[in-house]
């Protein structure tokens, strides 16, 4: 079988290649000018020249494939013109999926993200919480959120799609890292000066990556997925960053909601006056209204894996210390 992936050079993506060729399938992988391909040159990939924002070579792309993989997104923390995340997130997925419905592709994965499963009232949030966070969230999970309503449409016009909401994965492979790999190596380097209590939810990445294939085999078309493991505190997170890395959490504080709820709109407000924006009040209502995910779907319906947290987390510490992150 032949699989088009795009964001094949990223964290998820990256992992996804190597799992199908290890497989034995054939992989055409849609890839920027730029792009560091050094991880996967090497696995026998069709290398395709192309950007999700460039409708024709997508389609060359494409073309011949059987099932399609589409991981690219932009995920960054920080980006002065925020108008790239739906750029890429929403107007990107609309011309991959356009692509996939005109060349009648047998199945497309479509990787969003947890974060745009809503809170709910009471109890765990599962695939069915309506996102209703759009007061506080930053441009990346709305312009997610915005994808996923794209797929869903696409979905409605025939298009075989499934959506699939990774948590935050950890493992070998985080080339720039992620945000959450980041922290693992700000972490072991004692950057970490303050952290919130709030709840943090992981899983590893060759679970998210297998969760991508058992939702191309065997998931319901226009339905949705959270692909996850781990609902952990914060501080029980640190914890076991000590445990693998031997690093300390002792200097790292753990600031209360209550003191940081009026300095963010403290800050918030001096920032408007400014002129400059500040995210910090929408990072404290977002960490303080995360709730635990219900994974259970994925389980029971695909066959998710549930690797336990350890075992990413020193997989991950291994492959930053092999690579000099560390």
């Amino acid at each position: 079988m032949k699989n088009f992936v795009t964001g094949a050079t990223g964290f998820v993506g990256g992992n996804l290649v190597k799992e199908l060729v290890d497989r034995g399938e054939d992989v055409v992988a849609l890839v920027r000018r730029n792009s560091d391909t050094s991880k996967i040159k090497d696995l026998g990939v069709e290398f395709c020249e192309g950007d999700v924002l460039d409708k024709d070579s997508i389609m060359k792309a494409m073309k011949g494939c059987d099932m399609v993989f589409h991981s690219a997104a932009l995920f960054v923390k920080k980006l002065r013109d925020t108008e790239q995340f739906y750029k890429v997130n929403v107007d990107g997925t609309k011309n991959v999926l356009s692509a996939a419905l005109k060349l009648k592709v047998s199945k497309v994965v479509h990787t969003s993200t947890a974060a745009t499963t809503g809170v709910p009232e009471s109890g765990m949030a599962n695939e069915n919480t309506a996102f209703n966070k759009w007061d506080f969230s930053n441009d990346y999970t709305k312009s997610k959120y915005l994808g996923e309503k794209v797929a869903f449409e696409y979905a409605s016009k025939g298009l075989p799609v499934v959506i699939v909401n990774p948590v935050a994965p950890i493992g070998a492979g985080d080339v720039k890292p992620t945000p959450t790999g980041q922290h693992i190596v700000s972490f072991v380097r004692g950057n970490v000066k303050y952290s919130m209590n709030g709840i943090n939810h992981y899983t590893y990445v060759g679970d998210v990556v297998k969760g991508h294939i058992l939702a191309a085999e065997k998931g319901n078309v226009g339905q949705r997925y959270i692909l996850g493991g781990h609902n952990i505190r914060a501080k029980n997170f640190l914890k076991l960053l000590e445990e693998v890395t031997g690093a300390s959490s002792e200097k790292v504080r753990m600031l209360p909601y209550w003191a940081l709820v009026p300095a963010g709109y403290g800050i918030s407000v001096l920032s408007k006056i400014r002129r400059k924006k500040s995210n910090l009040s929408d990072a404290v209502r977002y960490s303080r209204s995360t709730p635990f995910y219900d994974f259970s779907k994925s389980v029971n319906e695909l066959g998710l894996p549930q690797t336990p947290l350890r075992i990413a987390v020193e997989e991950a510490f291994e492959w930053f210390k092999e690579n000099n992150y560390v």
